[in-house]
């Protein structure tokens, strides 16, 4: 019960997952260019034998990146409108000619 309420806070009232996918999507892309030099190099001395392999593995570990940034900016403005137009801004009170409230 302590781990699933610790999970439903860090999840429902914080956006710090969504950074965390976001940052370790900058962290994937940045490891995928230092993986491009470090294979374009070895393809450069003669290292490499098997044609294509640093094409595919750049773009795939490059484009995975992307995924998750984008992931995480498009989550992170999700919240912020959820925030901004919670179930709270959908209710209206209005007080009726016979003196009784009355919820829209």
């Amino acid at each position: 019960d302590l781990i699933d309420y610790f999970l439903c806070m860090v999840i429902d009232y914080s956006d710090w997952p969504l950074r965390a996918v976001s940052g370790a999507g900058a962290l994937l892309s940045l490891g995928s260019f230092g993986t491009a030099i470090f294979y374009l190099y070895r393809w450069m001395v003669g290292a490499i034998g098997v044609d294509g392999f640093v094409t595919i593995v750049v773009l795939i570990t490059s484009l995975f990146g992307f995924v998750l940034i984008g992931l995480g900016i498009i989550g992170s403005y999700l919240v912020r409108a959820l925030r901004q137009n919670g179930p709270d801004s959908f209710v209206t009170i209005r007080t009726c000619r016979n003196g009784r409230s009355q919820t829209a």
